[in-house]
């Protein structure tokens, strides 16, 4: 299902396809999605980059290809037998992201696209909260309940806001 999502968000978010948001310099973060996000497949060829942002976790995250490192026959310096984070793996500048991808839900924890002077959403889609649902409503569809019984968050795709200079 979580692949559908993020299927989901990049045909809205081109639509047209002769209208290009974004360009080959744009940068797209992820950052607790990392795990539901872990290619760069679904994302429109003129976006330039697929980069992580830190969340919290610490484990290895998906590097970018590379083929000048031997391709699939060497393993790069950042790997590891220990699941051990890199510091590479992380775009130490946040605002170096264009766009965003970040499920909202109802938690204790801040959200990076929460900040409206920072982040304005071009793309949102209802995502079903598991936790917060009852396994009942959420395993089997049941008309009119399955929508009103269970809880959702927002899966969005969030474009950073112009500064006018």
């Amino acid at each position: 299902m979580e692949s559908s999502i993020i299927g989901s968000l990049f045909i809205i978010f081109s639509k047209n396809p002769d209208s290009k948001l974004g360009s080959i310099d744009s940068v797209l973060c992820v950052g607790s999605e990392w795990h539901r996000y872990p290619s760069s497949f679904f994302v429109p060829d003129h976006i330039g980059v697929v980069r992580w942002i830190d969340d919290g976790f610490r484990g290895i995250l998906p590097f970018p290809f590379k083929d000048t490192l031997g391709g699939t026959a060497a393993a790069p310096p950042y790997f590891n037998n220990k699941n051990k984070e890199s510091d590479e793996q992380y775009l130490q500048d946040v605002r170096a992201c264009t766009f965003l991808v970040e499920l909202q839900l109802n938690r204790p924890y801040p959200y990076c696209g929460n900040d409206p002077s920072t982040w304005e959403p071009i793309a949102a889609l209802p995502y079903l909260d598991r936790e917060l649902s009852l396994a009942k409503y959420w395993s089997f569809f049941i008309p009119y309940l399955w929508q009103e019984k269970n809880v959702f968050g927002m899966y969005k795709l969030l474009q950073r806001v112009s500064k006018l200079e």
